[in-house]
């Protein structure tokens, strides 16, 4: 694998942003969404809430990032990436920035992973694992922007993640606590979060999600008739839904599989799945032993 550029000076970032042919970009302000910064992005861009991250998009450009308050462990992740071989090429790495060109669903795209400090605050700014940016010129963009990261002077009335600040810094707030309660769906019976609303009610697939964080962040549950009855289904599926990255996929007892994908900023996704049924459950990490219990109840009537 090659690494085409390390420990960048910031005058390339900045040159690589400024030279990204005919992508102009402007200032987007995210303190309406909860976070006190600015990030340049191109000129027309967008900013949401997206569970308990910001998204700032720009799908002409197929320019996406996601920013929130929970830093990667960016070692770990360029480790990971080396031993995937031809599939991911470490395009430029340092301690707090990888950027990497990564075959997915049978074409090659961009993804940075960046931790910036802002005053006392550390964020997090990654690529949104479905803007398939396959230009050079918008991966180095959307890693520049999640370098500039800078201050907003807009005063922030409900920071995202909760908690209030002290000294500079935010606290989380404490995972809430998530009772189950049993139900039976499409010919199986499973735990659901107490008072989840259901939002789908197919024949073929139930949908429930319990908000939580004011609406911030959720858990979800998804039933549905796609079983598989080996690892190399399970993965088929995942791309073609789009679900994520399968981290690891343990094969049990009975063809039962259970399935970690790898985390989205703050977001974990599990999954079982068996030759009939399969049970997808995502929501905050600070939930995971709620998710697995979940994913966990999956059983015959």
């Amino acid at each position: 694998m090659n690494h085409i550029l390390r420990n960048a000076p910031i005058s390339f970032l900045l040159v690589a942003l400024s030279g990204c042919g005919d992508i102009q970009t402007a200032p987007v302000d995210l303190a309406a969404q909860g976070l006190p910064l600015l990030v340049d992005a191109p000129t027309g861009a967008t900013a949401s809430l997206d569970h308990a991250q910001v998204k700032v998009e720009a799908p002409e450009h197929a320019f996406a990032i996601t920013i929130d308050r929970t830093p990667s462990n960016i070692a770990e992740l360029e480790a990971k990436y080396e031993k995937e071989g031809d599939r991911t090429e470490i395009v430029e790495a340092d301690d707090q920035a990888l950027l990497i060109r990564r075959k997915e669903m049978g074409r090659r795209s961009y993804y940075a992973f960046v931790n910036v400090k802002v005053g006392e605050d550390t964020f997090n700014c990654e690529t949104d694992w479905q803007a398939h940016a396959e230009d050079a010129k918008v991966g180095k963009a959307m890693l520049a922007a999640c370098r500039g990261l800078r201050p907003s002077s807009t005063p922030v009335t409900s920071p995202l993640g909760g908690g209030a600040k002290t000294g500079g810094a935010t606290k989380a707030a404490s995972a809430p606590k998530i009772t189950l309660t049993s139900t039976s769906a499409l010919g199986v019976r499973l735990q659901i979060p107490e008072g989840a609303k259901q939002l789908v009610d197919d024949p073929a697939m139930k949908k429930w999600s319990l908000p939580l964080q004011g609406g911030r962040v959720a858990v979800e549950v998804q039933l549905s008739k796609l079983g598989a009855k080996s690892e190399a289904d399970i993965r088929r599926q995942a791309k073609n839904m789009l679900l994520g990255t399968i981290a690891t996929v343990t094969e049990g007892e009975d063809h039962r599989f259970t399935v970690v994908f790898e985390p989205q900023g703050i977001l974990q996704k599990l999954a079982t799945y068996t030759p009939t049924h399969a049970l997808v459950c995502d929501g905050p990490a600070g939930q995971r032993s709620v998710l697995e219990e979940i994913c966990g109840s999956l059983a015959s009537e």
